[in-house]
């Protein structure tokens, strides 16, 4: 019974990280192409899950490239480095 629980977080946790990755507009670097910048960029951004997405991922969801670009960033700082980043 724990070990089915335990499994069903854990596929959420797949799903929400499969789902940051993959997108038909992103591109997919074979080979010498590759770079840490390119793979920080290879991402989206997917604003679901409301408040509770928000409350219990840290805004990892909402937020996902800046997570990329600035990993050891505070995810309470996330709203304002968006900012930044977006300001034109």
């Amino acid at each position: 019974r724990a070990q089915c629980s335990t499994t069903l977080l854990f596929d959420r946790f797949i799903m929400i990280t499969y789902l940051h990755h993959t997108d038909m507009e992103l591109p997919h670097y074979r080979n010498g192409q590759w770079n840490f910048q390119r793979g920080a960029a290879a991402t989206v951004d997917r604003n679901f899950l409301g408040w509770q997405g928000r409350f219990f991922l840290h805004d990892v969801a909402h937020f996902h490239v800046i997570h990329h670009f600035f990993p050891m960033m505070p995810f309470c700082e996330y709203t304002a480095a968006f900012r930044l980043v977006t300001r034109s």
